[in-house]
């Protein structure tokens, strides 16, 4: 019993220091090893972010070849709310800072698209697209548009510009030309005309036509000039604009009229997209020359027509009849008459020789008969041949005789005749013999005819004798 009592004592006096030990022992512990300050944190709940976009589009007529120009832009102004007063925003930009508002003022360029970053969910964001000062765009659709951030992705609003330029006249631009005709002189009633064209939709469109007219108190009666009508023509899209000018086929007789076709080429682009199309260049395709000054453009043609004489059939051919009378003066008692006489006529040129003999009347001719392809002077001449008749004294004159061929007004061949230097309608000539039969005529010294025709009579008689004397001999033996 005393043991029991004895036993939950010692336990209750060894509880006690226990509880006191562990209480003393746990607050000095803390006393002395802890140094840091109590801190409390506040973790708010989770929220989903997400971003918005804003793209630029910019329709136009100018191809899909097209850069816009880097200076074209568009401002816009992105309100966020109150709520993001003053925040640091990341940007497709960069960060930036809305203003006390919850507002940003951007700048975005066409084809490129604004991003904004981490922006809260249900965000309500209204974009609006600010008046351009840019000349020729205008606004496609809603110039405010509104839209609500959504989790975990981006939402995106289109802003559309329209831009038309204003058309483009070619008042820089010249265009002329020059009609030239070769082969006669310009008369009175000469006229040309010629047409400007336009390739409209593959089919050649006539824009005007000029006219030249020969006039002897106009220097510059030749030239022409298209640029008045040409002022008239409007590009209203970029491109290559073709025209062409050609002259009318006319009626004049025996020219040949100017076929080719002069082309130029007229490029109209819009560079600076400032509104408004302009002339690049002009181009001269075929058979024109095109010359540009501080940019003004002179496009010029030159027309060639040409007369062409008509051809005509060969004339037909001329007979030139050359007479020639023949007379003899007879002195001797023995009369001789004018026929039988030789005359030649000799080409000068080539040494052709003709030669007749005159009737019993003394006449004789030549007929000479030209053609076509004998256009052109000829010379000949004409003298007797001296036959060296004994008595007669022959008439030794040589006569120049010229014929000188052209074709008339009527396509006929006519000749121009001279003698002796003279013009002649007839080319005549007379020759006068002299004869005298009762003449004396010495027999040449140097003539030895007689002395072989004697020693011919003496052999021939020798010969006959011996023969005789043998012949007799043989006969008396």
């Amino acid at each position: 019993m005393k043991i029991g009592r004895i036993i939950r004592r010692i336990a209750m006096i060894f509880s006690l220091i226990m509880l006191i030990t562990s209480t003393v022992g746990t607050t000095y512990g803390y006393i002395v090893t802890s140094t840091d300050s109590l801190v409390t944190v506040f973790y708010p709940p989770d929220v989903n972010t997400g971003a918005m976009a804003v793209n630029k589009i910019v329709e136009h007529p100018l191809g899909s070849q097209y850069k816009i120009p880097n200076n074209i832009s568009f401002e816009f102004k992105i309100e966020l709310g109150s709520y993001y007063a003053g925040s640091k925003l990341m940007t497709s930009a960069g960060e930036m800072t809305a203003d006390a508002s919850g507002s940003l003022a951007v700048s975005i360029k066409p084809g490129v698209t604004f991003t904004i970053e981490e922006l809260d969910e249900g965000t309500e964001v209204k974009v609006t697209e600010m008046d351009t000062l840019l000349n020729g765009f205008t606004v496609k659709g809603d110039k405010v548009k509104t839209v609500t951030v959504g989790a975990g992705g981006t939402v995106s609003i289109d802003f559309t510009n329209v831009y038309t330029p204003e058309s483009v006249k070619p008042n820089n631009v010249s265009v002329s030309g020059i009609k030239v005709l070769d082969g006669r002189d310009w008369k009175n009633g000469d006229s040309f005309t010629f047409k400007l064209e336009q390739l409209d939709n593959a089919q050649w469109t006539e824009l005007g036509s000029k006219t030249v007219s020969y006039d002897a108190a106009n220097p510059d009666f030749d030239k022409f000039d298209f640029s008045d009508i040409f002022a008239n023509v409007s590009f209203s899209a970029v491109g290559d604009y073709q025209f062409r000018m050609t002259e009318v086929i006319g009626t004049l007789e025996n020219v040949d009229y100017d076929k080719t076709v002069k082309t130029f080429t007229v490029k109209v682009t819009d560079v600076d997209m400032d509104g408004k199309l302009e002339i690049n260049t002009v181009l001269g395709t075929e058979n024109v020359t095109v010359s540009e000054e501080n940019g003004v453009y002179t496009v010029f043609a030159t027309f060639n027509n040409t007369f062409v004489p008509p051809i005509l059939p060969d004339p037909d051919p001329i007979t030139v009849n050359i007479s020639v009378n023949k007379i003899v003066t007879n002195l001797g008692t023995i009369k001789l008459g004018p026929g039988g006489f030789e005359f030649v006529l000799e080409n000068s040129d080539t040494g052709e020789k003709l030669a007749v003999t005159s009737d019993d009347q003394g006449k004789a001719s030549f007929d000479l008969t030209f053609e076509a392809i004998d256009v052109g002077t000829h010379t000949f001449k004409l003298y007797e041949t001296d036959k060296e008749m004994l008595g007669m004294t022959y008439d030794s004159d040589v006569h120049e005789i010229t014929v000188t061929l052209t074709v008339n007004g009527d396509n006929e061949l006519v000749a121009a005749l001279t003698m002796d230097g003279v013009a002649v309608s007839a080319l005549e000539a007379e020759f006068q013999n002299v004869y005298d039969a009762d003449q004396q005529v010495s027999p040449p010294t140097d003539d030895y005819s007689f002395m072989y025709v004697g020693l011919s009579l003496i052999v021939i008689s020798a010969s006959a004798f011996a023969l005789l004397f043998i012949y007799d001999r043989k006969r008396k033996v």
